[in-house]
């Protein structure tokens, strides 16, 4: 087998694997039942992941290397505010269009905490947060928010984002996800300005 059938049959076990997941929760999903979604033979899946803690794991971490990705546009801002806007827009973009990595990453509680090497899976979420707080510290520096609490204020900020996804990704909020980024963006203007110095 070469290479590129190895990464694709890799691929398609993790996309079956977060399918699965989502639907039925951790605690019920067997190896046996991702490789027959995927076409391959129960043994076959154990060349890529060694168990399913394993395969979990391997899930989260391509969920954060792909939420990173929404976050790096960022980089391409100005000014501390504008980077703090895109970085929103970023993380507003990945719920939309990475629904399933959004909801196993920050709304799916249903035993991952509990799985074996758990640990490793906060390593790899540890990039994405330091990216949001580089930029809430580039904020406090600037003069742009009252509060000098770098990391209550990007917790704050991170709850907002998840918050305001998930109710867009329910429907709550009446919009549809994908129509819904200018109302996100101007809820989060205004969620700038309290944060504001006066």
């Amino acid at each position: 087998m070469s290479d590129d059938s190895s990464l694709s049959t890799k691929s398609r076990i993790l996309s079956a694997a977060l399918e699965r997941l989502l639907q039925h929760g951790p605690e019920h999903i067997s190896m046996r039942q991702i490789a027959g979604d995927v076409g391959i033979t129960p043994m076959a899946i154990y060349k890529h992941f060694a168990n399913k803690e394993a395969l979990q794991l391997a899930l989260l971490e391509a969920g954060y290397l792909v939420f990173e990705e929404y976050l790096r546009r960022h980089l391409d801002a100005e000014d501390s505010r504008q980077r703090l806007r895109l970085l929103a827009q970023g993380f507003f973009d990945f719920s939309i269009e990475q629904a399933g990595y959004f909801e196993l990453i920050f709304l799916s509680g249903r035993g991952l905490a509990r799985i074996k090497g758990w640990e490793q899976a906060g390593e790899a979420a540890k990039p994405t947060y330091r990216i949001l707080h580089q930029c809430v510290r580039a904020c406090i520096q600037d003069g742009l928010f009252s509060d000098t609490d770098s990391r209550g204020t990007t917790t704050s900020m991170l709850a907002f984002c998840v918050g305001m996804s998930a109710l867009y990704l329910s429907g709550a909020v009446g919009k549809a996800p994908q129509n819904a980024r200018p109302h996100f963006m101007a809820a989060f203007d205004s969620y700038l300005n309290q944060l504001s110095a006066a």
